[in-house]
């Protein structure tokens, strides 16, 4: 619902919808890489940090993250990649 604040029309803060993706196993196979997608949509304002993890610690080699793009209803959306080595992903290791 949109707030009225100082003459401006704003809107009341939103908490991201998350999406996280695990890597298609014919890029495993084929490549030897594993590209991991999370996507943040509907969040207001465009003040969201992703960070990936592994094993509990952060990780920002193999990390591409886009600009935020913001929708017509005044929500953000953002997406990122962690690309891996296949024999990283196929570990026990926990990817968040």
């Amino acid at each position: 619902m949109p707030v009225y604040l100082w003459g401006l029309l704003g809107r009341e803060n939103s908490q991201p919808k998350l999406t996280l993706l695990p890597p298609s196993p014919e890029q495993v196979d084929a490549k030897g890489t594993a590209t991991l997608v999370c996507l943040a949509n509907h969040f207001y304002p465009d003040e969201l940090e992703v960070q990936w993890k592994k094993d509990g610690a952060v990780i920002s080699d193999g990390v591409e993250t886009s600009n935020y793009l913001r929708a017509s209803d005044s929500t953000y959306s953002v997406s990122s990649l962690l690309t891996l080595s296949a024999s990283d992903w196929e570990s026990n290791a926990r990817f968040s």
